[in-house]
This record gives C-alpha cells, sequence and structure tokens, in this order.
C-alpha cells in the first residue's frame, strides 16, 4: 500500500480537529475535541492490486500534555461521564385492529293482516365496522460508548466503543462544543511573556482494534480461482495481516508491529498558541 493511500484510508477512518477556548482569570482554557468516525474504502486507485473495506471496533483519544510545558490538567474539570451525544433514534409502530359486528337490524313494516314487528338478528351481521389504533413508540439510544480513565503515561483518555456487540464506530462519540474534554491550567508565572504552553490529542487503537473486511482481488479471474481453493479463508487471513502490518509501521506507538496488543496512532493534532 502506498503512503498517500495508507494516509487517505486513516483520514477517512478517523476525522480530528483540536481547538481551546478563551482562558479565564485563572490562566484555565478548555480544550475542545471534535473526533468523528466512519468506514474507509480502500483500492480505488489504479496502481492499487487489492479493494477492501476499513472500519474500527475500538478506538481512544488521548490528551498529552507534555511535562515539559508549563501546563496542567484541572482535574476537576475532566469530562467523566458519557453525554452521548451519538445516538440512534428507533421507531417502533405497532397497529391493532378490532371487528364490531352489528348486533341485529329492526325491521318494522305494515302487512294486509295489521302491523307488524319484524326483528332479524343475524350471526353474521352483514354491517361491520372495523376500527385500528396505532400506537408509535420512539426511542434515543447511544450508539457509541464513552469510558474515560488514564493511559500507563498518566495521559487523560476515553475509551470510545460501539454501544452494541459486533458494530462498528460510526460518528461522534460527544458535542465537541458543548462538552470540552478537560481544562488546561497555563502555569507561567508571567502569562503575557514567552510562549504559550502546547497541547497534543491523539486517536490511538490497539492492532486487534481495526477491521478489515470486504478483501477482493481486483484481477477478477485470478480471484476467481483462488477462492475456489481450500486454502482461501487462510489466504485471506494472511492478506489481513499484510493490511494490518502496512498500516500499522508508520504509527506505531507501542508494542511489536506483529502483536494483537500494538498500539497506533491513527491521527493527532496538536493547540498551541496559534489557535
Amino acid at each position: 500500500m502506498a503512503e498517500h493511500n495508507r494516509r487517505r484510508a486513516l483520514a477517512d477512518l478517523v476525522g480530528l480537529d483540536a481547538w481551546k477556548g478563551a482562558p479565564d482569570k485563572q490562566g484555565r482554557f478548555t480544550l475542545h475535541v471534535d473526533v468523528a468516525f466512519g468506514a474507509s474504502r480502500v483500492g480505488g486507485d489504479v496502481e492499487e492490486k487489492v479493494r477492501f473495506r476499513l472500519s474500527l471496533k475500538r478506538a481512544e483519544v488521548v490528551v498529552i500534555v507534555p511535562e515539559t510545558e508549563p501546563a496542567a490538567v484541572d482535574k476537576a474539570s475532566v469530562a467523566r461521564v458519557n453525554d452521548a451525544a451519538s445516538r440512534v433514534k428507533s421507531t417502533k409502530t405497532r397497529t391493532s385492529a378490532t371487528k364490531i359486528a352489528a348486533g341485529g337490524s329492526l325491521l318494522a313494516g305494515v302487512s294486509a293482516k295489521g302491523p307488524k314487528a319484524e326483528a332479524k338478528a343475524s350471526a353474521n351481521a352483514s354491517a361491520q365496522a372495523a376500527r385500528s389504533a396505532t400506537t408509535t413508540s420512539t426511542r434515543q439510544t447511544a450508539s457509541l460508548m464513552v469510558c474515560q480513565g488514564k493511559t500507563e503515561d498518566g495521559d487523560y483518555r476515553w475509551v470510545v466503543t460501539p454501544a452494541l456487540d459486533g458494530e462498528r464506530l460510526e460518528g461522534h462519540p460527544w458535542d465537541a462544543g458543548d462538552a470540552p474534554r478537560l481544562k488546561v491550567r497555563d502555569t507561567r508565572k508571567d502569562r503575557e511573556k514567552g510562549i504559550e504552553p502546547t497541547v497534543r490529542v491523539q486517536v490511538r487503537c490497539l492492532r486487534e482494534d481495526l477491521v478489515i473486511s470486504d478483501i477482493v482481488l481486483k484481477d477478477a479471474k485470478l480471484w476467481h480461482k483462488l477462492s475456489q481453493s481450500p486454502t482461501h479463508r487462510n489466504r485471506i487471513a494472511a492478506a489481513e495481516a499484510v493490511i494490518r502490518d502496512r498500516l500499522m509501521k508508520a504509527g506505531l506507538v507501542h508494542g511489536a508491529l506483529d502483536e494483537p496488543y500494538a498500539e497506533m496512532c491513527l491521527a493527532e493534532a496538536t493547540v498551541g498558541e496559534d489557535q
């Protein structure tokens, strides 16, 4: 996989933006992080021999305040509750019908013998009324779940997973504007002098969190031949391993390349003086 294709695949997989709010009198500013997850379709370029779909089943958003920076996190400001900004609306409609049969009909007539009342009751009434009732219920459920914690390096992180088992990450885990991740305090003695502290934000995942599916060779004849082979599944597994290796190679953070728990950086943003 070419480098520019690898970058494009990861860009479609995760979108990241970060900015800071205006500082208060104590020199604290809010850190806003906008993350969007999606699926990436790779293989559209001519030089690519394989097409596949890339998605995530887990990721974590990490805020890094380097020790060398004149800054500290306001612990009381850390977003620790899942505000569930990304929701799925489900609507359930139930219709019930009730048949109402006419109990009978009373017919009055006059004959040569005199007035008579003729009552006819019918078990199968010719007149029937149908009444239907429709009940609609709508509820919203979070499509992404967020769990706050810390990395082994002591950085604050938010682990994002699908709300339902077997699903993939899709959408925004929180509202970036209304729900900042935390506040950072500028610890410089004179905040009018020097350079403002810089904060980094990363979106990471483990090797096993990359979901590679729908692998197809562009060479239709070769693909048909391979798909008939009893070792087809093994070939697919091998192809997935190669793709993971190439995706992780440039973004490796911790661990060996072939380890399932090896960690890679999918996206990174820096918040500094010019923002």
